[in-house]
């Protein structure tokens, strides 16, 4: 720093590449939450996030000292951001482009839109008969057309278990309290378990 207490032109531009880095990171770091929640179409999150990590590859090699992304989060007690430092420590996003045939896209497509139609019509109260059967059944039948799921995925048998139980009622009967949290947290189960697979 100079006498008068003002930086200098050169230290001016380190905090202006450290500022840089600092945003850089953060946006990674808001690309992969919205990646990870599928509110970005993935080419577009690897296209955005790739030209992020290149844009830090140029603007650390013009910073004096730095050696990497985890020390200068450290050096100013930034927390978090786990993945965001991932990515930048090793260079490449976490874009995986998909193998899986079309057919089999379709089906998860189809498992997911049943399983999450189901839990809104839940959160909705809309617990009648008459909207809860068609939900289950399309839930049911999807999972079914998956084909090898694990030996210890139960949402096909759980489901069958709530077809079951809701074809011996009458129509007009509905769900009490207790039976719609256990369906709930059932298919939360089971979309969570299914996403893993």
């Amino acid at each position: 720093m100079s006498d008068k207490g003002k930086l200098s032109h050169e230290e001016k531009e380190i905090v202006e590449q450290y500022k840089a880095v600092y945003s850089i990171v953060r946006t990674i770091d808001a690309l992969e939450w919205m990646y990870g929640r599928g509110l970005i179409q993935p080419k577009d999150y690897h296209c955005e996030c790739q030209k992020l990590i290149d844009r830090f590859n140029i603007i650390k090699e013009n910073i004096p000292g730095f050696d990497n992304v985890d020390n200068f989060l450290n050096c100013y007690n930034i927390k978090g951001m786990v993945t965001a430092r991932k990515r930048l420590n090793e260079g490449k996003t976490g874009y995986k482009e998909s193998k899986v045939p079309p057919t089999i896209q379709a089906i998860v497509m189809e498992i997911t839109g049943s399983l999450l139609g189901t839990r809104d019509i839940l959160e909705m109260d809309m617990v009648s008969m008459d909207y809860l059967v068609p939900n289950l059944r399309a839930c049911h039948t999807a999972l079914k057309k998956y084909p090898s799921l694990p030996a210890d995925f139960d949402g096909v048998s759980k489901m069958e278990m709530w077809c079951n139980k809701l074809a011996a009622m009458k129509v007009t009967d509905k769900l009490s309290e207790d039976e719609v949290k256990q369906l709930k947290f059932d298919i939360s189960n089971i979309y969570d378990s299914f996403s893993q697979i």
